[in-house]
């Protein structure tokens, strides 16, 4: 008994002393950076990685968001913008967003920055990127609501309780699967107690995102492979909804290779062409390949009764009038609007896809026609 309580005094000794050691080279560390810090010096790093030290940097890099980020009418300064902070990163710097010139983010342009600061987060595990807040209280409300200050690790700033709530967000959201178990879970976050969407509207929209999130699973990335902290198989979302103007807005992304990519791999090029109305020999730019996916998709929808959640939409937005379905992928851009559709090649490139709606619900339910209700209802 008593060789045994010496034994375990030994141990308890040496453990003992061991973190006595530790927590000595620790505070030895500490004292050199300060000092190195204090005469301008920068220590050597210890952790080197293919894509820079940032890991031991302290100095902060500021990189001024443009004044209106926006895949409409600034898709290439902020194309530009997004992969800017990327090449940074890779190259080394902590980045420090500064939103002082930043006047509007639309919810598009909103999701593609969240991923890439997601992405980057996944990839290397650390905390690279912060920001700054802007002096547009509209701007800084929907960068707070929408969770991106928290995937910074910014904290927000108490505001007044009686400011009234126009808008209400979903917090970005991410996952690898499809995970339609889900949906049910993402519509009352979304709607709430105070604000109420129809339910013949919700089921057309949620079932929408539903087929998005499949399409991701099935057809966006090369491999299919899932691994926790990967990028392979992942897609993002934000969404709002008004309850002043009723407009539901959605944007949901991947970051797989994109629609002109896939598209060959489900149809021949003679097929594409031939809704394109191209003669042989001429190759579709992204912009025309989108486009072709949607009139390939209605055509699928109309002779298996599959993909009919985009197809949906559009008979959503043509009931209402207006609202409109943007498609971003690559080089490539399509819109959908009531009753017609325009497509367009620009120079600022969209890693994968992105899929945007906009729906004023209240008068897409007003205008619905009775075949379409009746459709809808039966479906219940």
């Amino acid at each position: 008994m008593k060789k045994n309580n010496a034994i375990a005094n030994r141990l308890l000794h040496r453990l003992e002393l061991e973190r006595f050691e530790r927590r000595l080279r620790q505070k030895n560390k500490k004292h050199l950076k300060n000092k190195a810090d204090s005469q301008g010096e920068r220590p050597s790093p210890r952790i080197q990685t293919r894509h820079g030290n940032w890991k031991t940097k302290t100095q902060w890099v500021d990189c001024t968001v443009p004044a209106e980020m926006d895949l409409g009418q600034n898709r290439n300064e902020s194309c530009d913008f997004v992969r800017t902070v990327r090449e940074k990163v890779l190259a080394g710097s902590r980045l420090r967003l500064v939103f002082d010139d930043c006047k509007t983010i639309k919810l598009s342009a909103l999701v593609l920055l969240l991923a890439q600061i997601h992405k980057l987060r996944l990839e290397f595990s650390a905390d690279h990127i912060t920001g700054t807040y802007p002096e547009n209280a509209r701007l800084e409300r929907l960068l707070t609501q929408s969770g991106f200050f928290k995937l910074l690790k910014v904290k927000s700033r108490p505001k007044e309780k009686t400011q009234s709530k126009l808008t209400r967000f979903i917090v970005f959201k991410s996952d690898q699967r499809p995970n339609s178990s889900e949906i049910p879970l993402l519509r009352s976050e979304l709607l709430g107690d105070d604000l109420q969407m129809p339910s013949l509207i919700a089921k057309r929209i949620f079932r929408a995102l539903s087929e998005a999130m499949t399409n991701v699973n099935h057809h966006a990335y090369k491999t299919k492979s899932i691994r926790v902290g990967s990028v392979g198989g992942r897609w993002w979302m934000v969404a709002s909804l008004s309850a002043k103007t009723r407009l539901f807005t959605l944007a949901f992304y991947d970051a797989g290779v994109g629609i002109p990519k896939t598209l060959p791999r489900k149809y021949t090029m003679e097929k594409i062409r031939g809704v394109l109305s191209l003669l042989p020999g001429i190759a579709p730019d992204d912009g025309q390949m989108i486009r072709a996916a949607m009139e390939l998709g209605r055509t699928r929808t109309e002779s298996t009764n599959r993909g009919l959640g985009l197809m949906d939409l559009t008979k959503l937005i043509d009931a209402a009038g207006s609202g409109a379905m943007h498609i971003h992928s690559r080089n490539g851009s399509y819109s959908y609007t009531p009753n017609k559709q325009v497509h367009s090649n620009h120079s600022g490139f969209v890693e994968g896809t992105l899929i945007e709606w906009q729906l004023p619900i209240d008068k897409a339910l007003q205008n619905l026609p009775q075949e379409l209700v009746d459709e809808l209802s039966n479906e219940n």
